[in-house]
């Protein structure tokens, strides 16, 4: 097999499309014949390897660290008006620092999303993956190109299909060890040094349970429960800073079936648009809390 480096595996990708190769996922095509495409591949990772230039051992730490502690104080700020989440925000914090791998599991809109909208902005090199439009072959080339991910997290895992399921097990497995990835009589091997966040609505009993209970297996379930409607109210004041009343009654009448994604929408809109005549204010943010 091939041993890459990462850095060198995407420029070898860039090369090989230059000399005329079909690329899929991780699998590259050529019509030719044996000795001509070694030859083509060898002259591939040559040129990347020269375009590169010398790379870091793949044991040496590149980038930024991760200070949990300024993750977990942002993490605070950021639910602190939604007391019966912060526990369990915090928690899945304190997982992600000892290396554990977390699954929320939760109702539409109880802010699983929310927490990695957060985590991506204060955690460096984080990665996000919905698999609403994920494939197999799409997560392995983001995990092979990145230099470096301190946190990976995976949306919307109920949605998967269960033939997208196999990579996301053997990454789970290989948290903080070795992720081989072997396609076309070609193998790509690295150390993956991160935990895994993942986020899904309650499974449905029709999902394989052979994939699922495998899933179960590696990773630490927290449970998140939508938020009550004072806490989401709060949540909005505090983010929009709004004070007039005609603006927080419209919110107060919308926000029943808001999710905390969408009330952070408005919030930002509001926030974001101060000299706004009220009329349009009130009503872009029905409209953003209503989905519409």
């Amino acid at each position: 097999g091939i041993r890459l480096n990462p850095m060198i595996y995407a420029a070898v990708r860039r090369r090989l499309r230059d000399l005329g190769f079909l690329l899929d996922g991780s699998v590259a095509c050529f019509r030719g014949d044996a000795r001509t495409v070694e030859e083509l591949v060898n002259r591939a990772i040559a040129d990347a390897a020269q375009l590169v230039g010398p790379v870091e051992d793949e044991d040496d730490e590149a980038g930024e660290e991760v200070d949990w502690g300024v993750v977990e104080g942002e993490v605070v700020r950021r639910f602190r008006s939604m007391p019966s989440q912060l526990e369990r925000a915090r928690l899945v914090v304190r997982h992600l620092r000892a290396g554990n791998n977390v699954l929320l599991a939760g109702p539409p809109g109880s802010g699983k999303s929310y927490l990695m909208d957060v985590l991506g902005v204060v955690v460096p090199h984080s990665y996000y993956i919905s698999m609403a439009n994920a494939s197999n072959a799409g997560i392995e080339d983001l995990v092979l190109n990145a230099r470096r991910i301190n946190l990976l997290m995976i949306d919307e895992l109920d949605k998967a299909s269960t033939r997208d399921l196999p990579i996301v097990l053997q990454l789970a497995d290989a948290t903080r060890g070795r992720v081989v990835i072997a396609k076309a009589n070609k193998r790509v091997d690295l150390r993956l040094h991160c935990p895994i966040l993942a986020a899904a609505n309650p499974f449905l009993q029709k999902r394989s349970r052979n994939y699922w209970d495998a899933l179960l297996d590696r990773f630490v379930l927290v449970e998140f429960e939508r938020p009550s409607r004072e806490e989401l109210m709060a949540l909005f004041i505090e983010a929009s800073n709004a004070s007039d009343q005609a603006l927080l009654r419209a919110v107060e009448r919308s926000i029943e079936d808001a999710s905390v994604r969408r009330i952070m929408q408005a919030a930002n809109f509001v926030r974001g648009n101060p000299d706004l005549p009220r009329e349009l204010l009130v009503r872009e943010v029905v409209r953003i809390l209503s989905g519409r």
